[in-house]
């Protein structure tokens, strides 16, 4: 009797469709373009809840710090925080023309983008935060959807958005 119950279930669950927070979760697919190397690479990251480690490492390889080539892990969180915001833009109309663009990871490349003024301890260095863009997009618009996931820091700057993995805060620069 309780084997033909759950049989019984798994059919009516499996013709009754996608349920709905199926249909609204964003799938692990990201586009990246790398402004330094111009370098692009799609890549879809997750397969059945676990991270591939070969797309993985080849998301790392693009992230890396394109002045000492140096690649290190990312943080898979950054990663679903990416997609998150992928989803976002898509749902927008923009999924055939979005491009993130990771920054370097390397004290040289960061402390220049900062003017000399980068943090210490920059979560860019430890492969935890990226800044990004997303064509047809405005930094505010891309700030507020990332907001939104309450994943991790925001900061809007004029032509990009930072995005990190640490406590939920926001800023503007």
């Amino acid at each position: 009797m309780r084997r033909r119950t759950l049989v019984r279930h798994a059919v009516v669950w499996f013709l009754s469709g996608p349920s709905a927070w199926a249909v609204d979760r964003p799938e692990p697919f990201l586009r990246l373009r790398h402004t330094s190397t111009l370098e692009v690479l799609s890549s879809r990251f997750e397969r059945w809840g676990r991270l591939d480690p070969f797309q993985t490492r080849r998301l790392e390889r693009l992230m890396r710090g394109w002045r000492e080539g140096r690649s290190m892990s990312v943080d898979s969180m950054l990663l679903r925080f990416l997609v998150c915001i992928r989803h976002f833009a898509v749902r927008e109309g923009h999924g055939a023309r979005y491009s993130f663009i990771p920054v370097s990871r390397d004290r040289p490349t960061t402390c220049c983008a900062a003017g000399l003024a980068a943090a210490r301890n920059s979560l860019h260095l430890r492969a935890k935060a990226a800044d990004i863009s997303i064509a047809g997009l405005s930094p505010s618009r891309i700030a507020a959807a990332a907001r939104r996931t309450g994943m991790g820091g925001v900061g809007r700057y004029r032509g990009f958005v930072h995005v990190d993995t640490e406590l939920p805060r926001h800023w503007s620069g």
